[in-house]
This record gives structure tokens, sequence and C-alpha cells, in this order.
């Protein structure tokens, strides 16, 4: 057990973070470039972060989020609305970031935790890119220059242009982004083989956001156990590789003495492994626990029949864009296969160039006599068994932070695999069952998990050549030492290669950065709003009317109609309770997250709002308007005018006191009794339910 621990050891050196031993070429205690620092790289991750994001408030699931969290500290917010009082899944969030909205309005408490939240990320993110070289003692600690800021670029851009399921990660603020920062944070531990701080950070991760802990954590218990208890070194290739190249019954006694040695091997290194790792697995569960509590405890005791009903209307549903890959647009299908080829490019090109990877001392002239047992004939035969392995064999000559990110990568994509053919086949004949599985959105870690390979794969294929190629270690690498994993000069992709393979790079994500900070300073509407409230078919005047006109009926309901009562508002927008603060029957953004309510939540949806055979929203009725307030005990109406067809109820008309100084809503009250119009006074009423006459 000593010998295999020993020879992880040997295979990632300890390196000197103070500087002795840094950067090949540089004289010891000699100050670095400031382009070398952290908090510049920091500084650069940040403002690329925030012109990506930077948009108005509240983005898309802001009102979402932030309506519940002020709910979650004052429960006279919004009292009486089904999504706000239904249960806290994401209860840490609410109780940490959602006190601000004790402390300023909600804008206000929104961009603070935003910038909180891209710091955090930004933080994570230049930990774990300054990380992703550590232990390469060419490379010093890895700290290349602006190495997190030109990667994350390279991220955002691969994220945008190429997810698949609708997955986003620097936005607005809500649980998950401070989940990924704690997971980035993790990852650079981990890269640094710093392992219990590292399972904390994803405990934290998952205490915010459980889903996206979950998977994480999950790819980390494996991809640590076999990458770095050492299943993919040379030595345990060579073994598998052993019994293939021979034949008759030597390749048989051949085999099976590998795969002795490998049972043995096995069954050590698992016990080595945990010992290493079982403190900070520990500290894993606990977040992990945390996280999960609050979702089991809001599901607890609901009948089965809800818990499908609910699962069917989340996946097939309302979230069928992020969890079902049958109904994900085609684009996205395009989009995410470009992405994927470049994925493989990447992976390619870092298979053919892991020259400037390997180790420096192997002899560049392989006519050369070499005795048996020497320093250069043990590198040369871990040559022949990486290029007899493949990929596998490649993947051991890079650093662990890019066999890491890598490693996700394959592994998000075998779990989106898996999702895909539960989508495929079980929901084909029983969609019951597949919705039970898929709403744990097997597909969200991949969209995050394959454009950061990239990133990681495009920095080590282009620092590994460009900068560390000739100029800068000039002299250095040829005077060789004994550190296995120095940087080699030669390689076999040309410079002009990875120069043109890193301003292509660069050109994506600055191109994104241009095209995000020209959407922002031109945005007239937040995109909360423009989700749903502004009709694409209007021109871009009457669209700027139609925001104009929400703006002041939510501020006239806010100011001037008591904090009680629940308002039956248009479907066609998300923010009435953001603005206005006052309770909705339901909202078709606002779904909640126990099983009980979310099928509340559907039926009083399909109460409210009817559609045709064409699936045209239908104009409301006064007398399907007082079934509403009978039902469900509305008290105000919030009118759409848009809606084709819609005339004004017969109901006490409170706003606007003119026609003319809002054209676009109108809100109605239901008065304490049956309300008769002025008009028809003096008209006998018919007989039966009192309400026809109102017609």
């Amino acid at each position: 057990m000593q010998d295999a621990v020993s020879q992880q050891n040997d295979q990632h050196p300890k390196v000197d973070l103070a500087g002795r031993g840094g950067l090949a070429g540089r004289g010891v205690g000699e100050p670095r470039s400031w382009s070398h620092g952290y908090l510049v790289d920091w500084l650069g991750v940040l403002v690329v972060f925030f012109v990506y994001a930077g948009e108005m408030v509240p983005g898309v699931n802001e009102p979402h989020y932030w309506t519940k969290s002020a709910h979650f500290w004052d429960s006279d917010f919004c009292r009486g609305d089904l999504f706000v009082e239904s249960g806290n899944a994401h209860w840490l969030f609410y109780a940490t970031l959602g006190g601000l909205t004790k402390l300023a309005p909600l804008p206000i408490a929104v961009w603070v935790a935003r910038v909180a939240m891209w710091m955090g990320l930004a933080c994570g993110w230049t930990w774990m890119m300054r990380s992703l070289f550590y232990g390469t003692r060419s490379l010093g600690s890895g700290a290349l220059p602006w190495i997190a800021t030109l990667t994350a670029l390279v991220w955002l851009a691969g994220m945008h242009w190429g997810h698949w399921a609708g997955e986003w990660v620097v936005g607005g603020a809500e649980s998950k982004v401070v989940a990924y920062a704690f997971v980035f944070g993790a990852f650079g531990f981990f890269f640094r083989k710093q392992w219990t701080w590292g399972w904390l950070l994803l405990g934290m991760a998952s205490a915010f956001h459980v889903v996206t802990g979950i998977w994480v954590i999950l790819s980390s218990l494996i991809l640590s156990f076999f990458l770095d208890a050492g299943f993919l070194d040379a030595g345990t290739l060579s073994a598998s590789i052993a019994g293939t190249n021979r034949s008759g019954a030597r390749a048989n006694n051949a085999k099976n003495k590998a795969n002795q040695q490998t049972k043995f091997r096995f069954q050590d290194r698992l016990v080595a492994w945990f010992r290493t790792h079982r403190i900070g697995i520990a500290w894993t569960a606990i977040g992990l626990g945390v996280g999960m509590l609050p979702a089991l405890w809001i599901d607890w005791g609901a009948p089965p029949d809800a818990t499908a009903e609910s699962a069917l209307k989340q996946v097939y549903g309302r979230l069928s864009h992020h969890l079902s890959p049958t109904a994900f647009a085609a684009f996205r299908w395009q989009s995410f296969g470009i992405l994927l080829l470049i994925g493989l490019l990447v992976l390619r090109m870092l298979e053919r160039s892991r020259a400037p990877l390997e180790t420096a001392n192997q002899s560049t002239d392989h006519g050369e006599s070499t005795p048996k047992g020497s320093r250069n004939s043990e590198d040369r035969g871990r040559n022949i068994v990486v290029s007899q392995a493949g990929i596998l064999g490649c993947m051991t000559t890079w650093p662990f932070g890019v066999q890491w990110l890598v490693a996700n990568a394959w592994f998000a994509m075998g779990i989106a695999l898996v999702g895909l053919l539960v989508d495929l086949f079980i929901g084909s004949w029983d969609r019951p069952t597949a919705a039970k599985i898929l709403r744990f959105y097997w597909f969200r870690w991949n969209d995050v998990a394959l454009p950061m390979a990239i990133a990681a794969g495009a920095a080590a294929f282009v620092y590994g050549g460009v900068v560390y190629n000739g100029s800068v270690y000039n002299g250095s690498i040829s005077n060789g030492g004994d550190d296995p994993l120095r940087v080699r000069r030669r390689s076999r992709v040309p410079t002009l290669v990875r120069w043109g393979y890193l301003l292509v790079m660069l050109a994506a994500g600055i191109w994104l950065l241009a095209t995000r900070y020209w959407e922002h300073t031109r945005a007239w509407i937040p995109f909360g709003d423009r989700a749903r409230l502004i009709s694409k078919l209007d021109t871009e005047d009457a669209q700027k009317k139609h925001f104009r006109d929400w703006v002041d009926v939510c501020e006239w309901v806010r100011e001037n109609t008591p904090k009680e009562g629940i308002w039956l508002t248009p479907r066609n927008q998300q923010s009435f309770k953001w603005r206005a603060q006052r309770a909705e029957l339901a909202a078709w953004k606002d779904m909640p997250q126990d099983a009980i309510s979310v099928v509340e939540w559907s039926k009083r949806l399909e109460d409210s709002y009817k559609v045709n055979d064409e699936k045209i929203l239908m104009p409301w009725t006064t007398p399907q308007l007082w079934e509403l307030h009978r039902k469900y005990g509305i008290r105000y109406v919030l009118i759409d005018r848009r809606v084709v067809g819609q005339s004004p109820p017969l109901l006490p008309m409170l706003f606007p006191a003119a026609a003319s100084d809002n054209t676009t809503f109108s809100v109605f009250e239901f008065p304490d009794g049956p309300w008769i119009d002025p008009k028809m006074r003096g008209k006998p009423e018919s007989s039966g339910d009192s309400t026809k006459n109102l017609e």
C-alpha cells in the first residue's frame, strides 16, 4: 500500500508556492510579472462576467427567486400567493442572501447579490484555472498570465452558443450561481490534491443547490477514485495491454498474471483512496444533507398520484425545454453538435501535441542506444504504452487538472446519454416513469462541463506550445535535470497552428462580449419582462408603450390597493409580484417546488387561462370571472386589453381613471355582494343564477 501511495505522489510532485523552483528561466526569488498576479486575473474574470451578465433587473428568473425570498423574511409579502407560500426547496439561499430584501428594495437587493455572486464565481473560476497546471514543475505553480480570464472567454462562448438544455451559470442572482462558485473552488483544490477542502466546498455547493451539486459529487467520487488512485497510470495500462500483444499459452499466462496484479492493486488503492478522502467525503455528505432535507421535507407525505402528476407537469410541461431532449429545439441540437465537434477537435489536438507535456529527459534521438533499466529507457517504454493505450494513455501525460476536466466532460456526456435514452424509450410507452427519472436535470452538468473541458484543453494546447515553446525557456529546458514533467521544446503541432487556435478562441469570446455589451446598452426592457410581456409582432414603439403601461399599472396597484387579496393577472407576464408586490392566483413562470402545490398550480392555470383548438388564449367573460371568484376567492382582476376579443367585464373598474391614461391594462374589483351595472338597473332579473344578468 505504501508503494502505491508513494507512486501516486511521485506522479504529482509537490511545488514550492513561494516562487523557488518556479517558472524555468526566472531567477530564484525574482518577482513575477504583474500579469501573473491572482488579483489581476480575478479582476479580468470579473470584468468578463460583468459585461456578459450585467443586464437590467429583473433577469429572467429573479422575480421567481426574490419574491419568494421577500416572503421568507416577511410573511405579509404577497400573503395568500400559492407560489411564495409553497415549500422552500432552496431554503439556504432564502435564509442567507434573501435577507437582503429586509435591508433594501428588491432591485437594489438583487444588484448587491449579483455583484457578490459574480465576485465569488470569478474567485472560484480564477482559483480553478490557476491550479490547472499545478504540479508541473516546469510551469511552477501553474500561474500562467491571464489564464483564468482567457479561458473564461472560451467557456462562456461555448455555453452561450452551444448549450443543449438551456443551462447557464453567469447570469442573474439565484442559488445555482452560488453553487457553481463553490464547484469551481472545489476543483481548484482537487487539482492541488487538497481533497478535504475540495470536498467541503462541494458540500456547500450542494447545500445551496442540491440538483447542481449531486451530479458534480457523483462525478467527483468516480473520477477521484480512478484518477487519484492511479488507475490510468502507465503501469495499470501496461498491465491491461500485456495480455493482448502475445499469443497462445504465453498470452494467457501473462494475462492471468496481469489480472491478479490488477486485482491486488485495486484492493490496495481502494483502501488508500478511502483513507485519503474519508474526511472530505463526510463534509460533502453533510452539505448534501443540508440541501436534500428541505427538498425531501416539502414532499413528505405527498400522495403518490400527486408526485407522479407533478413530475409529468415538470418534465413534459413547464420545464420540457430543460428536461426532455425530444422537446429541445432543433437549433439547440445543431448548436450542441457543433460544440461537440469542437470538443473532439480539441481532444485530438491535445493527443497530437502531448509532447510539450511529456517528460523532457527522453532522448530526442530514437536511434540512440540506452542501457536497459535506465531512466530514458523507462520513459521510452512508457511512451510505447501510452501510444498503445490510445486516448487514455494520452491523458496520463496531461496535468491532473486537464485530466479532471476532460474526464468530467465525458462523465457528463454519459449521464446525458442515459437521460436521452430514458426519454426516447421509456418516455415513449411510460411517461410517468420517465418523468420521475428525468426531473433530476440529467443534462445540466453536460452544458457546463463540455465547454469547460474545451477551455481547459485550449489552455493546455496553447500555453504548452506558444508561451513555453522556445523563447521563454530558451536554454533552460535543454539543461535537463531529472524533472519527469519538464516541458519539452519540440512539439508535433506547429507554433503557427497554436497561435491561430488561440486567436480563433479569443475572437469568439470577444465577439460574445461585444454582442452582449451592445444588447445591454441598447436594452430598454428587462429580460424578466421581455420574455413574456412583449409581443414580437408589435412595432418597437408599441412594445415600449405596452411596457410603460405595465409599469404604470403595477405601480398604481402597489400604491393604491391593500396588501390583502388575490389577483387574477394576465397570462403573458411574469413580474407582477416583483413590481406590484401582490399575491397572484397563479403565474406560468412561478411553478412551486413541492408536488401538491405543483398539481394545484397546474389546475389553477387550466381554470384561469382557457385556449381554443388553435392554442390561442381566450378572453375572460364576466361569468367566468365570477366563477373564479367563488372558487378561489380572487378579489381583483388585471385585464390585458391586447387579448383578442377581450371586453371590459361588468365589474367596478378601479384603473385607469380615464381611458387615455392607460390603453393596455385595466383593474377591476369584485364587490362584496352581487353587483349590478348601472346600465342594467330597472331591467327585470332572470331567474336562477344572479350572475347571469351580468353578461
